[in-house]
């Protein structure tokens, strides 16, 4: 007697993955190298091959080396501010004679360059972490640099460019802020000999003298100098970092982002934008103070990477990666260029600040921009064909399993899988987090690298999701494929409608999975496995642009972990990061998982168990090699309170909130003293204990604010 063998055509789980493995190392390594790519830096200060001017790093790195290094510690009111503040004056006046030679070198070019050390005195309210404070200064100073055609319609619309000299008080601030000063006195030197260049439109540099003190300078400028009355837009230059490009993280009208676009190296996205704007990042920057008292719109640029560094002793030249300065100066260059063109838009920036109502973000090699309008158009025919799709393609269920169930019964089962998977993601991160954090009491362990927390909480919520899956019970792979090809375009069409703009994302990812489903109806026939083709394609770009999203919110987030306190849930926020950034970033785990019988999920479930233990191991081990670098950072950044670290047990992450008030006093006279030691007269500086109090979350004997008087 025979016996006939049926060979299955399903592909096993192991083999698919095997088939699919090159898409999950290559996508996330494009997506790093176009995250961190940087232009090879230039040394020489004119083009050989043009003999024309233009930008070196190594000219700019020069300058920040000098001011952070050679002056060094440049908090306001100390003798060191005062020499930066000569130093960049003695620079803009030898640019404005070098302005001055080339047009008596060519009588006919219209070309004029003005200096102003400006010194005043005024007052203002600054709301911080939700308490107001108000500052008054005296005696500060800005060193400001117009360049211009000469004439006063030339002078009527100006774009001004802005950086800081000052840096904080245990911090020689090379890139916050000595990279942008330098930046802005290299654009100025290649702006002035180019031969025949001419502005049709003013360029207004801003050295302003007090960033650090909360923003004194830039509200001098904007209060009191004359031609703050002619700018039209704004842009500032940060540094909360000092590797990678400059972010574009504000842009406040659809004229500016579409001016950025023609950069040589964009590098923002509405994302970040909308974060930024959130308040969550509590940060903030001189164009606050712009868009106060300016009223105008523009742009806000930093250096982001490695902010480990921000704030600290160790923010020097040597640390900030090539290249990173070349990328600056290149696209501020690019836009100065255009914005003091004939093609600029300044003159119908009139309207001043508004909303921003515009989307952009970089993909496949260009600088994407559009309006909110144009995406709701753009993202409702998305939804429209999404939804003709999953009907077309939908194939009902076997009659044995139908129970009465249609196309929107279906689908509605196979959203319930995905939210309940992703509820999985972010219970099985924050388990893990809870136990390093509260029962092991080791939390933070993932600090000192960005991309640790993805090795210790990224298997956790994969099991998690995975887990989750048992107690949904049998539904289709291509339902849930469906299902989540519907949710993307609907979250992208739907968020749109309220103005957030950050729904590009989903539009970004629902494409490709609708045109995935589209091609699996070609591809397989009905009732059989969804094809592996279908999920490279719909996988590929949700894969790309989560690991730029992943990669872009760590870097930012994982250190500004380190400065919210030790009673801030540090490990909870990450985890939580982590796991929803994943599920973006990896969006066809759910159908693939009810690809495989549920005998194999439970087993498959044990892979990433046995992976995070493991990880929870090694991290528990390295917990006290990461508390003495959180150590060393605190001491980098308040030398004050290195003894009081010492003698404490506990790994602190901010040493605000361990500190009486005897040594809160303690900081404020070391403060004290470096004023009077200063050869200035400086300020008036008002001191709001309460707002200090608030730092440190703790109750103080010292009520009523306390103001001192620095003559």
């Amino acid at each position: 007697m025979s016996s006939t063998r049926v060979v299955s055509s399903r592909w096993g789980p192991v083999r698919s993955l095997l088939v699919l493995a090159p898409l999950f190392v290559l996508g996330p390594f494009l997506a790093y190298k176009s995250q961190y790519a940087l232009p090879e830096p230039v040394i020489d200060l004119v083009n050989n091959d043009t003999s024309l001017p233009q930008i070196s790093e190594a000219q700019i790195l020069s300058h920040a080396k000098y001011l952070s290094e050679d002056i060094g510690y440049r908090t306001v009111g100390t003798l060191e501010h005062a020499l930066g503040d000569l130093w960049v004056h003695m620079h803009a006046l030898e640019l404005q004679s070098k302005c001055e030679e080339v047009v008596k070198a060519s009588p006919g070019r219209k070309l004029e360059c003005e200096v102003w050390r400006q010194v005043g005195d005024g007052n203002h309210r600054f709301d911080i972490m939700g308490k107001r404070l108000y500052k008054t200064y005296k005696g500060l100073t800005n060193i400001i640099v117009r360049i211009s055609d000469g004439t006063p319609e030339g002078k009527e619309n100006a774009v001004l460019v802005n950086s800081h000299v000052d840096s904080t008080l245990p911090s020689p601030g090379a890139a916050d802020d000595a990279l942008s000063v330098g930046v802005m006195l290299e654009c100025i030197r290649v702006l002035v000999h180019t031969p025949d260049w001419e502005p049709t439109h003013a360029i207004i540099f801003l050295f302003n003298n007090a960033e650090e003190s909360l923003q004194d300078g830039s509200h001098l400028y904007s209060t009191q100098h004359p031609t703050a009355k002619t700018v039209r837009a704004a842009i500032n230059l940060e540094a909360a970092g000092t590797t990678g490009p400059e972010l574009l993280f504000q842009a406040t009208s659809e004229q500016m982002i579409q001016a950025y676009s023609k950069v040589p190296r964009p590098f923002g996205t509405v994302v970040a934008n909308e974060i930024f704007s959130s308040g969550i990042m509590m940060s903030d920057t001189d164009f606050r103070q712009f868009e106060l008292y300016l009223n105008v719109t523009g742009l806000d640029m930093a250096v982001v990477g490695n902010s480990y560094l921000y704030h600290t002793r160790l923010d020097l030249v040597e640390n900030i990666e090539p290249g990173v300065a070349q990328h600056m100066a290149d696209n501020t260059l690019a836009l100065l260029l255009y914005l003091s063109s004939a093609e600029s838009p300044l003159p119908s920036l009139t309207e001043g600040y508004s909303k921003p109502a515009t989307v952009f973000f970089h993909a496949l090699s260009h600088f994407w921009v559009y309006s909110f309008q144009t995406a709701k158009v753009l993202y409702g025919a998305s939804l429209v064909f999404t939804i003709i799709v999953v009907r077309a393609t939908f194939v009902p269920p076997a009659p044995a399993l139908r129970q009465g169930r249609g196309i929107i019964s279906e689908n509605l089962r196979g959203v319930f899988a995905l939210s309940v998977g992703i509820l999985g993601a972010l219970i099985g991160a924050n388990v893990v987090a809870f136990v390093m954090r509260s029962v092991l009491n080791k939390g933070m362990s993932w600090f000192s690298v960005e991309f640790s927390c993805l090795a210790l909480f990224g298997p956790a919520a994969l099991g998690g999701a995975l887990a989750s899956q048992l107690l949904v019970g049998n539904v289709r792979e291509q339902t849930i494929f469906s299902s989540l090809t519907i949710l993307h375009a609907f979250l992208a069409s739907g968020l749109q409608l309220i103005n957030v703009g950050s729904s590009v994302v989903f539009f970004l990812s629902g494409l490709p999975l609708t045109l995935a489903l589209l091609l699996n109806s070609f591809v397989s026939k009905p009732g059989d496995d969804m094809s592996l083709l279908s999920y490279a394609l719909g996988q590929l770009v949700p894969l790309t642009t989560g690991a730029q999203i992943v990669y872009q919110v760590l870097d930012v987030f994982v250190p500004l972990t380190g400065r919210m306190g030790e009673q801030a849930p540090g490990d909870h926020i990450v985890a939580t990061i982590v796991a929803i950034t994943g599920a973006y970033a990896l969006p066809l785990v759910i159908p693939f998982a009810h690809r495989i019988p549920r005998r194999v999920l439970a087993r498959a479930v044990l892979f990433p168990t046995m992976v995070t233990a493991v990880a929870m191991a090694i991290f528990a081990m390295l917990r006290s090699n990461i508390c003495t670098s959180l150590l060393r950072m605190v001491h980098l950044r308040s030398t004050f309170l290195h003894m009081k670290l010492l003698k404490s047990s506990v790994c602190l992450i901010h040493p605000l909130q361990s500190l009486s008030p005897w040594m809160i006093g303690m900081a404020i006279g070391i403060s004290c003293i470096h004023f009077r030691r200063s050869s200035l007269r400086t300020s008036w500086i008002f001191l709001s204990i309460q707002s200090l109090q608030a730092l440190r979350n703790t109750t103080s004997v010292y009520q009523p604010s306390m103001t001192l008087s620095i003559q």
